[in-house]
């Protein structure tokens, strides 16, 4: 049984629906243009605007460090950065953290299985803390298989 339907639609009210659809998309567009990026993503621009040097970070100098040691407190926010090189069975490289030189805490890892490979490690350190980097080769400290470790500050 088929159902007519007839519908008597002036031209001023198709004017008026097609004013209203404008209207309904532009502030649809609005709200989304203009709502902003959530903050759990990267940082605000007040953030970067506080920033000490005016909105901008540079790299220091790499200084070239002993991994035997532990370093600390820092001047600066900085990176850490090692390379080990394949002396040994399996290693695994720690970079530790932490607000004092006895309360250092493992920041990260990265190791290698039963073969030669050579890779790096590298770990942010915030201003004030103490780092340091180890290498473990079978549960045993193979420090010297950092054949490359650098502190690269942030200006």
């Amino acid at each position: 049984m088929p159902i007519n339907l007839n519908l008597k639609v002036e031209k001023k009210h198709l004017y008026l629906l097609s004013a209203i659809m404008i209207f309904l998309v532009g502030v649809g567009v609005v709200i989304a243009y203009n709502t902003g990026p959530p903050n759990v993503h990267g940082h605000d621009a007040v953030e970067i605007a506080n920033l000490p040097t005016g909105g901008s970070v540079s790299f220091g100098a790499p200084v070239d460090k002993n991994p035997a040691q532990i370093y600390g407190p820092t001047a600066t926010d900085g990176f850490v950065i090692g390379y080990v090189s394949p002396l040994g069975d399996y290693r695994v490289a720690y970079g530790y953290t932490g607000s004092s030189a006895s309360s250092l805490s493992i920041l990260t890892a990265h190791g290698e299985g039963h073969y030669p490979q050579k890779f790096n490690i590298i770990f942010p350190v915030r201003k004030g803390e103490y780092w340091k980097v180890e290498v473990l080769v079978q549960s045993t400290p193979a420090n010297g298989e950092v054949s490359s470790l650098k502190w690269i500050p942030l200006q």
